[in-house]
Parts: C-alpha cells; sequence; structure tokens
C-alpha cells in the first residue's frame, strides 16, 4: 500500500513521523514522506491527491490536513480523497482554543468517518470522541526506536529532557487569562497530587455550568478548550518539581525557553545546581542521556491524564533509569510501575533516596523496566496494530 506522511519542524513529531514511515517501510509498504506544510492551499492538497495514495497517515495534529480554509469553510481533511489514519497524542484538539471551531472540526470528522480511523494514547480521549458518535476509534501506545546502550558509570546523576519554567509567578499567563480562575484552581489541585486528572475535574466543571449546552457537543468542546489551556502550566509545574529535587547537580537539556545559556536568563531557575544545556535535537543524542543518567525524570501528567508518554518507553529501551509522575497506564504494562511514580515532589525525593541506598533493587527495577518495554512498544509492532484496524 502506498502512504504519505509528512514532517514536522517540532523536533519530536519530526521523528515519530520518520520513526512510523521507517516501520511502514520495512514491512514493504511504500511510503511518500513531504515536508510540513506551513503555507496550506488548496494546491497542497491537490498534489497530494495527484499522488494516489491509499492512506495520508496524519502523525499529528500540526499536520497539513488539520488546518481550516477560510475561504471554501472546509478543513483540509474534507478535501483528501484517500483514507486517512489519524495519531491523537494528548489532547484531541491541541490547535485549536475555539468552541464553535471545534464543534465545526467534529461536524467535518463526522462527514469522512466512512474513509479515516483515529488512533489515541489518551484513554480519555477514545471515550470523548466515542461520547459524540465515533465509532472508528482504537488506542495505541507510543513506541520507540532507541536502542540499549552498555553504560558502566553513569554520566549525569539528575537528568532532565524538555522545556520547564522557574516558577508559576514568572509565566506569562495571556494565553489563558479568560479561564485562569479555573485553572489555577485545578494547579492547586494538582501540587497536592500529580496524579490528579485534569479531564474529569473539567468534564464536571462543564456539566454544572448551567451556562454551557448540554448536548454532548457542546459539553465535548468546551471541556477540550479548558484541557488545552491547562496544558499551558505545564512548564511552572515541571519547575517547582525539579526545583525540589534534593541533589547537589541536575542537568537539563533544554530548560530554557530562550534556548539561552545565560545564567541570568528569566526562563532559568538561579540555583546553581542546575546544569543547562541546549536542546537536543536528533534522537541518537537523546539515547546516550537517557542511558547515561542515574535518574530520568518525567512530568507530563499536564498533558496526559493516564497515558504513557514517549519519554518513559524511550528511557526504558535505551536501558536507562526513569521516574516519572502517575501514569495510570503504566500499570497495564506492569505492576513494577508503581515502584518509579511518584504524586508530589516529596514522593519523588523518598524514590531517589530509597535506589540511591540499595543499588541492588534499582539495578532489579532498571532490567525489569528494559524487559517490560524493549522489542515491545516499538514502531513496527505498533505499525501492524495501526493496519489490522484500518484494513
Amino acid at each position: 500500500m502506498r502512504f504519505i506522511l509528512e514532517s514536522s519542524t517540532i523536533p519530536i513529531y519530526k521523528r515519530i513521523a520518520a520513526a512510523f514511515g521507517n516501520a511502514l517501510s520495512e514491512l514493504g509498504h511504500e511510503v511518500i514522506s513531504i515536508n510540513q506544510v506551513n503555507d496550506p492551499s488548496l494546491e497542497s492538497i491537490k498534489q497530494i491527491n495527484e499522488l494516489n495514495p491509499d492512506y495520508y497517515f496524519s502523525t499529528n495534529e500540526y499536520n497539513l490536513i488539520h488546518k481550516y480554509h477560510e475561504e471554501t469553510q472546509e478543513f483540509y481533511f474534507e478535501k483528501i480523497k484517500s483514507k486517512i489514519i489519524f495519531i491523537h497524542h494528548d489532547n484531541t484538539f491541541s490547535c485549536l482554543r475555539d468552541v464553535e471551531l471545534i464543534k465545526r472540526k467534529c461536524l467535518a470528522l463526522k462527514n469522512i468517518e466512512h474513509k479515516s480511523t483515529h488512533f489515541c494514547l489518551e484513554d480519555t480521549n477514545i471515550e470523548d470522541l466515542k461520547a459524540i458518535g465515533f465509532k472508528n476509534i482504537h488506542k495505541i501506545w507510543h513506541a520507540s526506536e532507541l536502542q540499549p546502550l552498555v553504560v558502566d558509570q553513569p554520566k549525569y546523576n539528575v537528568s532532565f529532557v524538555g522545556h520547564f519554567f522557574p516558577s508559576l509567578d514568572a509565566y506569562p499567563k495571556t494565553k489563558i487569562e479568560k479561564e485562569l480562575p479555573l485553572h489555577l484552581a485545578a494547579y492547586k489541585l494538582k501540587q497536592l497530587d500529580l496524579g490528579f486528572e485534569a479531564s474529569k475535574y473539567y468534564a464536571d466543571l462543564i456539566r454544572q455550568d448551567k451556562n454551557i449546552p448540554a448536548d454532548p457537543l457542546s459539553q465535548f468542546a468546551h471541556k477540550q478548550v479548558l484541557i488545552d489551556g491547562f496544558t499551558e502550566l505545564t512548564l511552572p509545574m515541571r519547575g517547582e518539581v525539579l526545583n525540589g529535587i534534593h541533589a547537589e547537580k541536575i542537568d537539563v537539556f533544554g530548560g530554557d525557553l530562550s534556548q539561552s545559556l545565560d545564567r541570568r536568563s528569566p526562563y532559568k531557575i538561579q540555583d546553581e545546581k542546575f546544569n543547562y544545556y541546549l536542546p537536543t535535537l536528533e534522537y541518537t543524542n537523546v539515547n546516550q542521556i537517557y542511558a547515561n543518567s542515574k535518574f530520568n525524570i518525567n512530568i507530563s501528567s499536564f498533558q496526559m491524564d493516564g497515558a504513557v508518554n514517549n519519554r518513559i518507553i524511550d528511557v526504558a529501551s535505551s536501558g536507562g533509569f526513569i521516574l516519572t509522575d502517575k501514569k495510570n497506564n503504566l500499570e497495564e504494562i506492569s505492576p513494577i510501575f508503581k515502584e518509579i511514580t511518584f504524586t508530589t515532589p516529596k514522593e519523588l525525593n523518598e524514590l531517589m533516596e530509597k535506589y540511591l541506598s540499595n543499588n541492588n533493587l534499582y539495578t532489579e527495577v532498571k532490567e525489569f523496566l528494559f524487559n517490560s518495554i524493549f522489542n515491545k512498544f516499538i514502531y513496527r509492532n505498533q505499525v501492524n496494530e495501526v493496519i489490522n484496524s484500518v484494513h
């Protein structure tokens, strides 16, 4: 079969698109890769249709076909002639914060349901889409193409790959100013328990709001807007958690949104224990960092209530050790994941102390993590599941 995959300028989505493409090619399919289309037009869609693909494989919400064409008042995916595979990561409508536009997109997706299939990482997205009438919905897991590396002595003690902000007070909140009181209330609940599920919290608030229509589509659209706004606060929460770690040094790859190495940057935590590096752009570098860290830290519950994000899969596949905020789906893989999850900074420090004082336990859990993930959560397996589901 012939597939079209669009790349991305966002490093993680670019990597995911390439990995899906490689897996499809390995399984004998023809893959036509196109660069991210930054200037969407009907001509772009015409060129795609002329390639006569069997499937357009959309790996993220930033792809061309998710754009809205104002003149015809249609989404570009409505103009694609082939069948379409949609992969949804965290928020199903993460590029939209407009209730009416989300409702319009839902109706447009319903119109092409006969030729499209959706794959969601997050269980709540599956539940929500089914609640508004979608049928071709399937669960998918993140995968990794990283390979285990043998490391005698870790180069880094505590490491974090990604961005964060020093504090909530310093974080600019202009994008979420309208719903800020709601988000700050949810943020406080998240401070008490990182396992707090924002999706259910916002769904309850919306049901109780008499100003919001009770029909499923309106409820869904309002919830999507609130959840997407709440994810803005992931950056200061990461800063809070990292700043609370009891360690002499924390190596950060990314961290500073300005991508500056100036210690005086307002985007940095002004503490000498933080050692900042520029963001990693190549997955081979990430592979080295994960394998070379005594403790890799994951803080992603603002984006995903229960889904296992790619960092967890990547670290385990690299042969590294990870401590992560709570993810309900982790226990579907193995009960051992209870041993690496925390719901507060205090619990995170307790976990680190436990493993630093018991190297045998550390090694045992690390090996179990690797055996639970490696060669199971790989793109070849995920592609097989996708093909079997759409065929």
